[in-house]
């Protein structure tokens, strides 16, 4: 079975799709009073940690062990629709206690993936910038942004583990006819002394220290 951490929880949509699978949430965190009181509803075993800037590595230490962190954090700040203030942002830059918590659960928990979820518009934020920060803060690399801007799907291998990212068109992945969020770009990180590949691939993923970025098809965002 596994174990996930969810954070910006919201309605909890992860559990929606994880818990038919067996997967089990851990705990959430969110800070919203309608969200927390349908938390409280659907998941009345689970405790709501809260603010994710208030999470101590006693609390994550606590949930082990744990195979998956998940968040979507706030998207205004790179959203084209809001104030492109991007990772500086006190909303959007709250990305950074995303990753802060994970890597408190990959070494207290055991953890191995990160799963972050957000708006096309992270691609082009700060000209492209953030994404990179996002991207090579999770794979432990540096990385220019690409001439032409960030493709639709790539991935990156860096010293932390794998990061893959892809659009997904929420019309094929709604959960009702009636619920569906458009387009979402998601990014999977995998550590790379922990990864699902074959032992061959681990090892080749243990060696590699250089950043790879495999563009495919590319959509306006």
């Amino acid at each position: 079975m596994m174990r996930y951490r969810s954070l910006f929880s919201g309605m909890e949509g992860a559990h929606l799709a994880w818990g038919p699978l067996g997967w089990e949430c851990a705990a959430s965190a969110e800070i919203d009073s309608a969200a927390f009181a349908l938390l409280r509803h659907r998941l009345p075993h689970v405790p709501n940690l809260g603010s994710v800037t208030k999470i101590t590595d006693e609390q994550i230490g606590a949930l082990s062990p744990l195979d998956v962190v998940i968040g979507g954090s706030p998207c205004q700040d790179l959203s084209v629709a809001g104030t492109r203030a991007g990772l500086a942002g006190g909303r959007s830059g709250l990305f950074h206690h995303q990753l802060r918590i994970f890597n408190a659960a990959r070494h207290l928990c055991g953890a191995r993936w990160l799963v972050w979820e957000n708006v096309p518009g992270a691609f082009s934020s700060n000209k492209g910038r953030d994404f990179a920060v996002v991207v090579g803060a999770l794979a432990g690399c540096k990385l220019a942004v690409p001439v032409d801007g960030w493709s639709d799907e790539g991935v990156a291998l860096g010293d932390h583990g794998l990061v893959e990212w892809s659009v997904l068109d929420a019309q094929w992945f709604r959960v009702s006819p009636t619920l569906s969020v458009g387009q979402v770009p998601a990014v999977a990180y995998t550590t790379k002394l922990h990864n699902s590949a074959s032992n061959n691939a681990g090892k080749l993923f243990r060696e590699r220290t250089t950043c790879l970025d495999a563009t495919a098809r590319r959509r306006p965002c």
